[in-house]
């Protein structure tokens, strides 16, 4: 299962996740997009994907 949360700035978009993956075997992955692009690492989406964690 994927979750994504999107919103505008001071939402409580993080506040909501971390909550999630307190009660759920899952992994934190924050990805900030900017104007160049920019992403999260596809190196930290696989290992936790391998070690069974769902990606929120």
């Amino acid at each position: 299962m994927l979750i994504v949360l999107g919103g505008l700035p001071g939402t409580g978009k993080t506040a909501i996740a971390c909550e999630l993956v307190a009660r759920s075997p899952s992994a934190y992955l924050r990805i900030d997009f900017d104007a160049s692009g920019g992403g999260a690492d596809d190196n930290d989406v696989s290992d936790s994907l391998l070690m069974g964690h769902a990606p929120l």
